[in-house]
Formats: structure tokens, C-alpha cells, sequence
């Protein structure tokens, strides 16, 4: 692994990839539940739970060699 001084380069890039790929599901779950404008926007923890864990595969399919596990972010 490629590390600058104590930052693991390889970890922090996948784990900001992870973060995104969550906020593009939100994004796009928000907007397809939301036909009218003005209307309160609510994902629950359950669903916040599956967009993780289909970040996480989406990565995992992406670098398959890099074992990625979901950890505390």
C-alpha cells in the first residue's frame, strides 16, 4: 500500500469513493421519490443500510483484489 507519512493513500481514496458512491444513490433516491416540489424528502436507516451496502459492492466489484469490507466511516 502506498502511504504519505501516517495516510494510506489507497485506503483514503476508496473510503472517499465509498462516501460518494452513498451520496450518488441518496442523491438519486431523493430525487426519484420526490415528484412534487416542496415536499419533505425522508430516507430511512434501512434504506440508508442498502445504498451502503450497494456502494460497498459496487467497489468491491470495481477493485476485487483490494478485499474491501465496510468499516467505521
Amino acid at each position: 500500500m502506498v502511504s504519505v507519512g501516517s495516510l494510506n493513500v489507497v485506503q483514503a481514496l476508496i473510503d472517499a469513493e465509498l462516501r460518494i458512491a452513498v451520496l450518488e444513490r441518496v442523491v438519486e433516491q431523493l430525487i426519484n421519490s420526490q415528484p412534487n416540489l416542496g415536499q419533505k424528502m425522508n430516507i430511512d436507516e434501512k434504506t440508508m443500510e442498502a445504498i451502503r451496502n450497494e456502494a460497498l459492492t459496487l467497489l468491491q466489484e470495481k477493485y476485487p483484489d483490494l478485499n474491501i469490507k465496510l468499516g467505521q466511516a
